[in-house]
Formats: C-alpha cells, sequence, structure tokens
C-alpha cells in the first residue's frame, strides 16, 4: 500500500479534544477529498498510534451544494438542526465510491472505553484506485475524554 494517491483528507495540522457527549456515541468527521480524475474506492477507517481509543463504527455523508454542513466533533445524537440534517443523509462506510472531485464527510463513532482519556495522532483511510491501493492520513490528533478538555 501506498501513500501518494489522489484521496486528500484534512486540512491544516491540528489537535482537537472533545468530551464525551451527555446523549449518543462520540464521533470524530473529517472531509476527504479526491484530487485524481478517476473514481475510487474507499475501504476502510484506522486509528494511527490511538491510545485507549477504538473505532466502533463509521459513516459517510455527502458534502455538495444540498450537503455543506460537516461533522468535526459531536454525537450520535445531535441536539442541533443541522447536525440532525446531515445524520439523515448518513450511510454505513461500505466501500464507498468517490468520484473524481467529490468530497464527502467520513464520520466514526469512536470510544475510550474504561479510560479516562483516549487519543490518536490521526486517521488513516484505506482505499483503491483501480489494481492500486493507498492509505492517505489526515493531520488532526483527536483527544476523546470524559470530563474536561
Amino acid at each position: 500500500m501506498s501513500s501518494g494517491g489522489p484521496l486528500r483528507a484534512g486540512g491544516d495540522p491540528s489537535e482537537v479534544c472533545s468530551v464525551q457527549p451527555d446523549q449518543g456515541s462520540a464521533v470524530f468527521g473529517n472531509v476527504v477529498t479526491n484530487d485524481g480524475d478517476t473514481t475510487l474506492t474507499i475501504t476502510g477507517a484506522v486509528l494511527v498510534e490511538g491510545e485507549s481509543l477504538e473505532i466502533r463504527d463509521a459513516y459517510v455523508m455527502p458534502v455538495d451544494e444540498t450537503h455543506s454542513f460537516v461533522i468535526g466533533t459531536g454525537s450520535t445524537d445531535p441536539t442541533e438542526p443541522e447536525a440532525m440534517a446531515a445524520w439523515d443523509s448518513a450511510r454505513k462506510l461500505d466501500d464507498d465510491k468517490l468520484r473524481a472531485g467529490q468530497q464527502v464527510n467520513i464520520v466514526l463513532v469512536i470510544d475510550n472505553g474504561a479510560a479516562d482519556v483516549g487519543t490518536t495522532r490521526a486517521v488513516r483511510f484505506t482505499y483503491e484506485q483501480g489494481p492500486e491501493q493507498f492509505t492517505a492520513d489526515t493531520n488532526m490528533m483527536l483527544e476523546l475524554t470524559d470530563n474536561q478538555c
């Protein structure tokens, strides 16, 4: 697997701290873009150097002229109307096709289990373009805590 493919994940390097929500499960989203000329298939997502943090599920939400709201951090059971509408458009990540130039918001349901704090250096997306397999890492560190940031 190579990291030299056309999928762009995230923007400027950053660090995010999120507190476990009172309702629902914690989520962490990233916008990814197919900068290539042909369709690619997103096959999965894993944590990079994750400590006391795991992915429970992964969802894909469209990002286009009718779906402009993206989820960064939050809950699977949001109270904000924009976030609720985004969840209405979500589907489970399952070998999703991404056309040339297309963007999607990939939202991971995450949990720090019994630990007070869980961290990851990045999220790594795996994908295929034709017979070739690639990875793309975000450049956003994440901390999920039970208490406060």
